[in-house]
């Protein structure tokens, strides 16, 4: 909760300029590193039913809350952020699915990292919009020096290579590359427009055991169902037509985060309850999740309009989110 709660804050700070993001940056990592305590609480008292839900769902918020404003105010690309929300959708969706047919998957550790990258270089492209040219570069190549330190001197000491410190070198080696290239090019876009790329791709890649490589599990389980197949379509549409309209409409983004962290929040939920048997059938998930993004598409095909459609669909979603908590609330609160 002390994660969630400040999220809407650091969002409207981004909005506010220079300062707004320093104060951000900082409130942000505070925010972050509540993520640390809350393992280790969780391994020594034991995890809860509400813990496994909040955790998971703090830092899908803290992403787009992170992302969505800077795709709003033209500092990141839309698209690859778009992308990169449609598969944490899709793959919400794809476990919900799995779960309902006692399919398990083991979270791969690609699938770890990939929040700890996802959040860290949300702070890194705004660090490196606030100081510039050399400042970015300094900076860049400092945290890459780190890391082979760090990676060397547990060499020496503990006498093997650790495979996080491997991965934080590798991904720390890729934004120093690609902020020389744009150097040269002179065109800092290519730094901004080439990571978030690099993170949709990564984001994807980490999903594809459970996009690709348990559909015939899916298959010989049954196959897709109607409700499996309005939680998929949803997940799909939702993340692209919600960005879209925050950036091409006069759209308040506030409707379109609260939207987004709804559908977030009972996405987890779904995936709990779906492991419990009692997961929503196809009617009132289409209704809240394929009637909120119907009317994403009414913003974005009358402009005039978009306004009243993303706060119509806060509220489909909002009201609909609600009833799916007050109807599984004997799972979460067990």
């Amino acid at each position: 909760m002390a994660r969630l709660v400040p999220m809407p804050l650091v969002a409207w700070l981004i909005y506010q300029g220079e300062t707004g993001w320093w104060i951000a940056l900082v409130l942000a990592l505070v925010i972050g590193s509540t993520d640390y305590l809350d393992g280790y609480l969780a391994r020594k008292h034991g995890p809860t039913a509400l813990g496994a839900l909040l955790d998971p769902l703090a830092d899908k918020v803290f992403l787009a809350f992170m992302y969505v404003p800077l795709v709003d105010l033209g500092f990141l690309p839309v698209w690859p952020i778009a992308v990169m929300f449609m598969r944490e959708f899709l793959v919400t969706a794809m476990r919900s699915a799995y779960a309902q047919r006692g399919i398990h998957f083991e979270t791969s550790y690609l699938a770890k990292a990939k929040t700890w990258i996802q959040m860290q270089a949300s702070g890194t492209l705004m660090l490196c919009g606030l100081f510039g040219r050399i400042g970015s570069l300094a900076l860049l190549s400092g945290v890459l020096a780190a890391a082979v330190i760090a990676l060397l001197a547990m060499r020496l000491l503990r006498g093997r290579f650790y495979k996080n410190l491997v991965v934080a070198v590798g991904f720390c080696a890729i934004p120093v590359a690609l902020y020389v290239a744009a150097d040269l090019a002179g065109d800092a876009r290519i730094f901004f427009q080439g990571a978030c790329w690099i993170l949709a791709a990564l984001t994807w890649v980490s999903g594809l055991d459970y996009l690709v490589g348990g559909l015939p599990r899916l298959r010989a389980a049954g196959g897709f169902g109607r409700a499996d197949a309005v939680r998929v379509v949803a997940a799909a549409a939702m993340p692209v037509l919600a960005l879209l309209l925050v950036t091409e409409t006069s759209a308040p983004a506030w409707a379109v985060l609260a939207l987004l962290a709804f559908e977030l929040a009972v996405g987890g939920l779904d995936n709990m309850l779906s492991l419990h048997g009692v997961a929503a059938p196809a009617l009132p998930w289409g209704v809240r999740a394929l009637g909120a993004a119907a009317l994403l598409g009414v913003g974005l095909a009358l402009p005039r309009q978009a306004p009243i459609a993303a706060m119509s669909a806060a509220v489909v979603s909002g009201i609909g989110a609600a009833a799916e908590f007050w109807r599984g609330r004997h799972v979460y609160l067990a």
